[in-house]
């Protein structure tokens, strides 16, 4: 059969930390572009690129918070329940930083310490209604440190850890 193809919007927020860091979790904007492609009335998949704000909530005084500033390209996979527009949905990105606060904060600009990409795997669920609205949330994971200095001297990964809300809108030719 052949695949529906239906461009779309999305616009949401971000509840995000780096993991084992002492930072609360800190909202940040998701806004962007995505290809809802039908193969099935079970299986949709769908190429996103993103503008991510993530980042922590600094718990020190002296310390600042940390924004990283991400252009994400992910690829969601959605499987829907049975005779619903209930569905799951699981996927990865690469998302890459193109502009931060760290150096600013430890160094007054000098040598960027932020890795310039990640990546993230994510899970969560949504719901899709007939007029082309989406409501999504999602758990998403990154894989590599977020830091290239040793500056938080961890002995654990610190990794971007955060959950997404997100409403979007896929337009029908």
């Amino acid at each position: 059969s052949q695949a529906k193809i239906r461009p779309g919007i999305k616009v949401g927020a971000n509840y995000s930390t780096i993991s084992n860091l002492d930072m609360d979790r800190e909202w940040g904007l998701l806004i962007g572009a995505l290809v809802h492609i039908d193969f099935s009335e079970f299986y949709t998949m769908q190429p996103e690129i993103l503008y991510s704000r993530q980042g922590g909530k600094s718990t020190r005084a002296e310390l600042e918070s940390v924004a990283i500033d991400y252009i994400t390209v992910g690829l969601s996979n959605k499987f829907f329940v049975k005779d619903t527009n209930f569905h799951f949905l699981v996927g990865s990105s690469l998302d890459f930083d193109f502009d931060d606060n760290f150096a600013r904060l430890i160094n007054d600009g000098f040598d960027d310490d932020v890795f310039f990409f990640d990546f993230a795997f994510f899970g969560g669920v949504g719901y899709e209604f007939d007029v082309g609205l989406m409501l999504e949330a999602r758990y998403k994971h990154g894989t590599i440190e977020v830091f290239t200095s040793d500056f938080f001297s961890a002995n654990e990964n610190q990794l971007n850890d955060l959950f997404q809300f997100s409403l979007a809108y896929k337009f029908d030719f």
